[in-house]
């Protein structure tokens, strides 16, 4: 069950009920969550509530909060639900959910995953976006991530998933090695990444950077390219220098042309803000991606299999071990399946890039096609 909420100005919080849903829990979802989407919507104090003539909602319990906090809401003649006008949201969303076809909550997660050059502020990001200190973050030049992780979080009633990645060209691991992690990120987001997010800063843009998308493309396919988008951090710094983005990318060619391959567009950043509407614009612009996308996630053969792997081996768990829970089922899945032990990721990166690195590249997706068997 979900409750969520709209007006003229855009969308509220979008809450899953896990329950059975009475009178005193809608008032505990309320009181969490309506004024918090007001204040976020820039309601003010004066606007009138609409909702249905449920039992729930008519309940003591809300209502008396209602009054408690001089909220106006809208009296509605009985058997009425089709004045409602939220009715048809709910029914988009139905939609968009359907077209997604998930087997579980897992498989409801808006997946991201973090890609980018050493120093470019991509765990401080994922941090931002999780809204927690999960990954490990500091302004060294090498890369303190030295494997895939991933965390999950909830933000407006969404269920996000966001995967982190070892730093690209970094100086302290070997380029194979972190190759070799990037492709180990499929088992973490599977059944597919709806995002590649490429982090960059906006004032240190490389030549190594500028072939990324490139990178992606090698490890996941050319169609990525189509689910890939640009993050800008430290927009602090712009703001502070009095630069937009917009005149940063159209000063620049080498930039320009990187974002011009990230077809998912880009998003900046400020690493000094602590509101979270800059998080909330990111989602909007992935979700609005997702959408463009036909409102599924990024899938390749490999990532169909790693899929297929992950869920026997959850079947398995799950029957030997019938206390445990599907969330920690996955989380075990992901990291352990016939999938991971049946093949060996391997690519050999003789140079920061060139046809060295195609090769390598490509040399592990061949790997994983032809090696890989799924039980």
């Amino acid at each position: 069950m979900l409750w969520g909420g709209f007006s003229s100005a855009g969308t509220g919080k979008l809450v899953r009920v896990d329950g059975k849903m009475d009178g005193a829990k809608y008032r505990a979802i309320l009181e969490e969550n309506l004024l918090e989407s007001a204040k976020d919507l820039r309601l003010g104090r004066r606007f009138t509530f609409q909702q249905d003539n449920d039992p729930k909602h008519k309940a003591r319990a809300p209502m008396g909060w209602f009054k408690t906090k001089h909220i106006h809401v809208l009296e509605r003649p009985s058997q009425s639900p089709d004045l409602n006008p939220i009715q048809n949201l709910w029914q988009d969303l139905k939609t968009a959910v359907h077209k997604r076809c998930p087997s579980n909550l897992t498989e409801l997660e808006l997946l991201i995953v973090m890609v980018g050059k050493t120093g470019a502020g991509k765990s401080a990001a994922g941090n931002i976006i999780i809204e927690r200190r999960v990954f490990k973050s500091t302004s060294a030049s090498s890369s303190v991530t030295a494997e895939c992780q991933k965390e999950t979080s909830e933000f407006g009633g969404q269920a996000l998933g966001v995967v982190d990645t070892p730093g690209l060209f970094d100086t302290k691991l070997s380029q194979e090695q972190v190759v070799k992690e990037i492709s180990k990120c499929i088992f973490f987001a599977a059944p597919g990444p709806h995002v590649f997010l490429v982090v960059i800063q906006p004032n240190r843009f490389t030549k190594e950077e500028q072939e990324t998308v490139k990178v992606i493309q090698k490890i996941f396919g050319d169609e990525a390219s189509r689910y890939t988008m640009a993050l800008f951090t430290h927009g602090d710094d712009l703001e502070a220098d009095e630069v937009s983005v917009e005149d940063l990318i159209n000063g620049n060619k080498e930039l320009s042309d990187f974002i011009s391959q990230c077809e998912g567009g880009y998003h900046v950043f400020n690493n000094r803000r602590k509101d979270s509407s800059q998080v909330k614009e990111l989602l909007e612009k992935i979700n609005t991606m997702v959408q463009r996308n036909g409102g599924s996630c990024y899938s390749k053969e490999m990532l169909e299999e790693a899929e297929k792997a992950i869920k026997a081996e959850m079947d398995q768990l799950l029957e030997e071990n019938p206390e445990m829970s599907e969330e920690e089922a996955r989380r075990r899945a992901e990291r352990e399946n016939e999938f991971t032990r049946a093949c060996l990721i391997g690519a050999i990166i003789l140079g920061p890039l060139g046809e060295a690195l195609g090769a390598g590249l490509a040399a592990a997706v061949v790997a994983l096609k032809n090696k890989c068997v799924t039980q």
